[in-house]
């Protein structure tokens, strides 16, 4: 209700003020702003620049039961205040408005927030599928590494192998009979090691020591007989054995 009042009361300030001027202006001489605004104070009429205290006292003393006088105080009120006053319902759009910019602010920085966190995991994602990469190339290529090591000693044991089957069958066929003979006299007292270096020396074993560690290894070194021994060449040492013991 003062707010109305001050309006009604600066409208009218001005108003009379303007009437006063018009006056003096069809009058005989011409008067300044400063004796205008003189004289509307003198008729007790206040400025717009007096504090809102003494213009609230002076409109208080103002009919304000008309409808017309409302009607030309809101006509006063908009002219002199062209935006008008802030209604409550202005006041909640602002807010509305406020809210709606903060709400819109959150949502962009959750978004931004969002769009950092999907980055993130998308790295992350793109690490953990290069370090998987990494380890099964590397289980790849040890389990190569090993197959081909696999390879190299069953290669390895295959040629072993086969080399000593190959001087199995050679010392097989040099322990073949041939048809040819030779004649080892043993003599009384003699023992083993010199059996086995007579028949060495006669071309019936290539290795002396061998064929002796394998007369006593069998318990032929005690039992060989004295005499003349025909033993055919290329015989096996059992054979020569079982012949030196006859």
């Amino acid at each position: 209700m003062k707010l109305k009042y001050l309006l009604r009361g600066i409208g009218i300030g001005f108003f009379t003020a303007g009437l006063v001027a018009f006056l003096v202006t069809l009058g005989s001489g011409k008067m300044s702003d400063e004796e205008i605004l003189k004289r509307a104070e003198e008729l007790g009429y206040v400025s717009a620049e007096q504090n809102s205290s003494e213009i609230v006292k002076l409109t208080d003393q103002t009919p304000i039961n008309s409808t017309k006088e409302e009607q030309s105080e809101k006509s006063i009120s908009e002219e002199i205040i062209p935006g008008g006053v802030n209604t409550s319902e202005e006041t909640t759009s602002e807010d509305t408005s406020s809210e709606d910019a903060k709400k819109a602010e959150e949502e962009a920085k959750k978004k931004e927030e969002e769009s950092k966190k999907a980055e993130e995991e998308a790295k992350k994602k793109e690490e953990e599928e290069a370090k998987k990469k990494a380890e099964e190339e590397a289980k790849k290529k040890e389990e190569e590494e090993a197959k081909k090591k696999a390879e190299e000693e069953a290669k390895k044991k295959e040629e072993e192998e086969a080399k000593k089957k190959a001087e199995e069958e050679a010392k097989k066929k040099e322990q073949t009979p041939t048809g040819e003979t030779v004649t080892i006299t043993v003599k009384s007292g003699q023992f083993s090691e010199s059996v086995a270096k007579a028949c060495e020396s006669a071309g019936l074993v290539t290795s002396a020591t061998e064929f002796d560690n394998f007369l006593c290894k069998n318990g032929y070194a005690n039992r060989i007989s004295v005499g003349d021994h025909v033993i055919a060449k290329g015989a096996s040492f059992e054979e020569i054995a079982k012949a030196l013991c006859k």
